[in-house]
């Protein structure tokens, strides 16, 4: 592809994770990922049926004690119409409220509706009943979920979500891509 150049990037996170249990598969994620397999369920973004993994596309497990819940299924149920505007250096309230459709939560929300989980029997002391639910999982290859240059936890979310986007002929998105096909003529 003409004029196409490679991009390098490091990314560094600091984040503090809040107190939580030790990783286990929760029976709602045990649940999501039979009745996937049961279903058929392929990589949302390769099609492919083998080696697949369940990604936590919205909320990581470990995160789930930083959320208020209360709020989250407020705003599905419509009892939330505004949220607090957050100072974006402290993320303290600054005094201002905004309606609540302005915000990506509302849009989360609205996600996992349009998928179908009820949110009239989410029980906001079970988060995992949320974050483990089918709804919120994105099947992808095990490539496509933790590897580097493609991983959805190895690369930024703007170039992860360039792979479910059909390429142009031509067009290379990793250097191992080319190593990968010169293998495959070999």
């Amino acid at each position: 592809m003409e004029n196409e150049h490679e991009h390098k990037a490091v990314a560094s996170e600091d984040i503090f994770y809040p107190d939580h249990d030790a990783r286990t598969e929760s029976k709602t994620f045990l649940k999501t990922k039979r009745d996937g397999k049961k279903a058929g369920l392929r990589c949302a973004i390769t099609g492919q049926s083998e080696d697949v993994e369940y990604h936590h596309a919205t909320l990581e497990y470990a995160f789930q004690n930083a959320v208020r819940w209360d709020i989250v299924k407020g705003i599905a149920l419509g009892t939330v119409k505004e949220l607090p505007v957050l100072d974006p250096y402290t993320w303290e309230p600054t005094g201002e409220m905004a309606p609540v459709e302005g915000f990506l939560i509302f849009w989360i929300v609205e996600f996992f509706k349009w998928r179908g989980f009820d949110f009239e029997a989410f029980d906001p002391a079970f988060p995992e009943t949320f974050v483990d639910s089918a709804q919120a999982m994105l099947v992808l290859h095990k490539h496509l979920h933790r590897e580097k240059n493609h991983g959805v936890h190895a690369i930024t979310g703007p170039i992860f979500l360039l792979q479910a986007f059909p390429f142009v002929d031509g067009f290379v998105f990793s250097p191992d891509e080319l190593e990968a096909r010169h293998k495959t003529k070999e």
